[in-house]
């Protein structure tokens, strides 16, 4: 399966594949954030809400990190594996533990406590 979004060598320098999900455009600016989606796989998702109709942070975008080992053919292979990742059916919201959508103070919590065990590994 291919993937149009798949950009891996618009950068040479860039140290990650990126796969775009959704237009940047339709998302607040000051709402960015990026949060792991696998740590240990090196796999980074970008969440922003938009700027029409909701509070939720919703995933735009994924960043595969080469010194993990991704290359073209293995985030093609992670991408048919993980449908969820190229359909637009809903909207896929920050991951939580719980089945309940977090609220906005629940999702900004949880990026405190990233990126506080982001620092931790470092």
């Amino acid at each position: 399966m291919s993937f149009q979004n798949l950009q891996p060598n618009a950068n040479e320098q860039r140290e990650y594949i990126r796969f775009q999900i959704k237009s940047f455009e339709l998302f607040r600016d000051e709402t960015f954030r990026n949060m792991w989606v696998n740590f240990d796989r090196g796999v980074v998702g970008v969440y922003a809400m938009p700027k029409e109709g909701g509070e939720s942070y919703e995933l735009i975008e994924l960043k595969f990190y080469k010194a993990k080992g991704w290359d073209t053919q293995k985030v093609s292979e992670f991408l048919t594996d993980n449908p969820q990742y190229t359909t637009e059916a809903e909207p896929t919201l920050i991951p939580s533990i719980s089945k309940t959508t977090p609220s906005v103070s629940e999702a900004n919590e949880m990026l405190k406590r990233i990126k506080q065990r982001m620092v931790r590994r470092d």
